[in-house]
């Protein structure tokens, strides 16, 4: 995970904590735990304050968050997968 990475990550999550809005102490975190097996990716990060991120600790996106907003990861997360594969053949 580069700093070109981190920087595309919270320009996605405009420069805000995904689960309460802040833009204080902003982090990157795996949106699905290493500790489950995730791995940090451009695919697989999310921004969270450090509060936030705290409190999700190493729990399951679906344990963490509300259908709503698993709703809207996986939209942000299609988007930055199908711009992936598109830069792949330009």
């Amino acid at each position: 995970f580069f700093k070109k990475d981190k920087i595309k990550v919270l320009e996605k999550f405009n420069h805000s904590c995904f689960n309460c809005g802040s833009t204080e102490k902003l982090t990157i975190d795996h949106h699905l735990p290493f500790s489950m097996g995730g791995r940090l990716t451009e695919s697989n990060s999310v921004v969270l304050c450090l509060s936030c991120n705290s409190s999700k600790n190493a729990k399951h996106p679906n344990i963490f968050y509300s259908k709503k907003q698993l709703n809207k990861l996986k939209k942000i997360f299609l988007y930055i997968i199908i711009m992936m594969i598109i830069l792949c053949f330009v």
